[in-house]
């Protein structure tokens, strides 16, 4: 079969734009990346199948996009799969909320990733696909940089696709002053412990901004949420951030409140669980981090379906609650100053705030063991 392709790009559809975008660059550089069309339908049915293998053995390399999204998708391992049969090269790209680490169990590894982020990585991986295919590296190289460089729009959006790093920023007041009383050696009154604990959230929104992540919270949450919210809301409206940097609403505290005081049978609230753990998907399936900061049972069991999704969790043990338990449980990456602090007094300074939003943006730690889905 004639080789037409390039490359083959392999994607997860919640990354479709950035795959379209790579493809983009590549038909800019004078070359042909293939990479499924909406069009094609569901993945799995036969005629995905038949036109994927078809495509497959048309290329002359194969690209897989690694992302939150993609490192679980059984269907970019299927693609993989079939590249391996044909004996196609393997040029594997990441995204800045994948560390080598996540992918050293795919196949390929992580020996070779070119990392979309930065403009190099762009050039490197193009050059690359276009050396496979046939001609000398230098030109090949001098072709893509001068693609790129007339082109900047278009790389600008790969790499801003490409850095988009999520945090979800979970947790609440725990039930009952009694187990505060227990779990907090400094607790005096709740009006002090909600006080630091906001102090601790806005801290936490504005470094993570500063240091480029985008941040999640559900602001119906009122101790913490709702001053994260508040927090990120104030630091974009007044100061400039680069892209991608942005806010959105996560969780689903009201619908969870109130379905707690609802008389379920037993066999109900199984029911009723599980439809709440795939909801949860919708909102954690793409966030890097769970910041755990207190909590209760709902907590909990945000944190369980985080770890389903493969979310690295950071637990900040000193406001109690889920978060001290799942931080004494080994749940949470012992990383920053949560893991040498002795105080456990919720009164974290800048310095600390910021150490700890520096651990979670270098961590380059493997992924928690995902749940089948």
């Amino acid at each position: 079969m004639k080789k037409t392709n390039t490359a083959f790009l392999s994607f997860a559809d919640p990354d479709r734009d950035l795959a379209k975008t790579l493809s983009q660059m590549f038909s800019l550089a004078n070359e042909y990346a293939y990479f499924a069309p909406d069009e094609l339908g569901k993945a799995g049915t036969p005629e995905w199948r038949k036109e994927i293998l078809a495509q497959i053995k048309k290329s002359h390399s194969f690209v897989p996009i690694y992302t939150r999204h993609s490192v679980r998708r059984p269907w970019v391992l299927y693609e993989s799969g079939v590249a391996d049969s044909v004996g196609l090269k393997r040029f594997p790209a990441r995204v800045s909320s994948v560390s080598p680490s996540d992918i050293d169990y795919l196949p390929g590894g992580p020996v070779l990733c070119f990392d979309l982020s930065t403009e190099d990585g762009v050039v490197d991986l193009i050059t690359n696909a276009c050396v496979q295919k046939g001609g000398e590296r230098s030109e090949a190289l001098v072709r893509v940089r001068k693609a790129c460089r007339q082109n900047e729009a278009v790389v600008n959006r790969i790499m801003v696709l490409a850095r988009t790093r999520w945090v979800f920023i979970a947790g609440n007041v725990p039930r009952g002053t009694s187990r505060l009383d227990s779990e907090v050696k400094w607790y005096t009154t709740q009006a002090d412990y909600e006080m630091r604990l906001k102090d601790l959230c806005e801290l936490l929104a504005e470094f993570l901004l500063r240091s480029g992540f985008s941040v999640a919270a559900c602001p119906q949450v009122r101790p913490v949420g709702m001053h994260v919210t508040r927090k990120v809301l104030s630091c974009l409206d007044s100061q400039e951030y680069q892209d991608p940097v942005g806010f959105k609403i996560a969780g689903i505290y009201p619908i969870d409140r109130e379905a707690r005081e609802l008389a379920f049978s037993e066999k109900a609230k199984r029911k009723w669980l599980d439809h709440i753990l795939a909801f949860r998907g919708t909102y954690l399936a793409d966030q890097e981090w769970i910041v755990l900061i207190g909590g209760s049972e709902g907590t909990r069991e945000e944190y369980e379906a985080a770890t389903s999704y493969g979310v690295k969790t950071y637990a900040v043990p000193c406001f109690g609650g889920t978060a001290m338990r799942v931080f004494d449980e080994g749940g949470s990456l012992k990383i920053g100053p949560c893991a040498t602090c002795t105080r456990r007094d919720g009164q974290c300074k800048d310095e600390a705030v910021k150490e700890m939003v520096a651990c979670l943006k270098s961590a380059s730690l493997a992924l928690p063991a995902a749940k089948a889905r």
